[in-house]
């Protein structure tokens, strides 16, 4: 499993992928799944600005604290969405083919955030709850 963001997030944003993490993959042309991780529900409650530092481990927060606190949830619904494979044999073993890679992913994964956000906003006008931060 590789996060080839290089850092984390409050879930807001997708920042951009970096280029190294993908270079053996490339290298070995391997396939790449992309997937997407989509939070739903803490203990039950829809995932909301107001809690989702429980879940969310980013800025200066200390990691350890922050697993405890993970682990001491009662539950966390997750809606994991396996993407259309990449297969790196379609590109250069170079700095621009990891590159384009990168974007590649990138795109396939923010795809899917952008449907998933539209979803909910969907469900939001149709009087139902929001299932992800705005």
């Amino acid at each position: 499993m590789l996060f080839p963001e290089g850092t984390s997030t409050d879930g807001e944003r997708l920042v951009p992928f970096q280029t190294v993490p993908l270079a053996t993959p490339l290298r070995s042309r391997s396939v790449i799944v992309p997937t997407t991780l989509a939070y739903k529900f803490i203990d039950g409650l829809p995932v909301s600005p107001a809690h989702r530092d429980l879940i969310y481990w980013h800025g200066d927060m200390e990691f350890m604290l922050h697993f405890w606190r993970v682990l001491a949830l009662r539950s966390i619904e997750v809606l994991v969405t396996i993407q259309p494979k990449i297969e790196c044999f379609g590109y250069q073993d170079n700095s621009a083919g990891r590159k384009k890679l990168a974007e590649d992913c990138y795109d396939r994964v923010f795809g899917r955030m952008i449907k998933t956000r539209l979803d909910r906003d969907d469900e939001i006008k149709s009087g139902g709850e929001p299932l992800l931060p705005a």
